[in-house]
């Protein structure tokens, strides 16, 4: 969205490279505390089809964080004038999937549908000869935006995740103990979430209990 400013508004480009830099560093960072979550979660022996859509959706995401690096374009007076057709359906096609990428989740990406671009008729559009030096940059954004969508499609194209749930089965419960004994054994480490989790509560109990059984001998004694 920041870069689609090029179309519309007399961006500064120095102005532009500031907040994308600033917004890509906070996607870096964002990224790297939830791969750090997920790498935790595996490392404790939780594997489901659902954590890996999102480790998934985390890899492409930042591969599509990257490719904004090199987005940068404003079109000139010359290129406005030339084109402004040609700029428009650009302008819109970006719109359209930043759209996609503002609304599409692990939950979502099967039903919510696909913008409809063609790249291919974006590149064919017919430049006047006056403005083809102007015309590379936009050629070159072109190329980028095709690139997110194909991750885009890839997004959507290999989740493994159970899409079409009409097949109810009867939910069987089998105990074995080896299995019961193994999990609960590999969530005896700090690195595990869950066993972080118990520890705390634990702690918070008997820290309760204590303060608790203290305060009753003060009351009672103190009498």
């Amino acid at each position: 969205m920041i870069h689609d400013q090029g179309f519309v508004f007399s961006t500064d480009k120095n102005q532009l490279f500031i907040q994308s830099a600033q917004l890509r560093s906070k996607i870096a960072t964002l990224s790297h505390t939830l791969e750090y979550r997920i790498h935790q979660q595996f490392s404790c022996g939780e594997d489901s089809a659902k954590l890996q859509d999102i480790y998934r959706f985390l890899k492409i995401a930042e591969h599509i964080n990257e490719q904004t690096r090199l987005m940068y374009f404003t079109s000139t007076p010359l290129l406005k004038q030339s084109c402004p057709q040609w700029l428009e359906h650009i302008h819109h096609a970006d719109q359209q999937i930043s759209q996609y990428l503002a609304q599409v989740s692990v939950n979502n990406v099967h039903h919510l549908a696909l913008p409809n671009v063609d790249f291919e008729a974006l590149r064919r559009y017919q430049v006047p000869a006056e403005a083809q030096q102007e015309a590379i940059a936009a050629q070159s954004f072109i190329n980028k935006l095709d690139i997110i969508y194909l991750s885009l499609c890839e997004l959507k194209n290999q989740s493994s995740t159970i899409t079409n749930p009409t097949i109810v089965k009867p939910i069987v419960l089998t105990w074995k103990w080896r299995d019961i004994i193994s999990k609960l054994t590999s969530q005896m480490t700090l690195k595990s979430s869950y066993f972080r989790h118990a520890l705390r509560g634990t702690l918070s109990l008997t820290t309760g209990l204590i303060v608790v059984r203290l305060l009753i001998s003060i009351l009672v004694f103190g009498r």
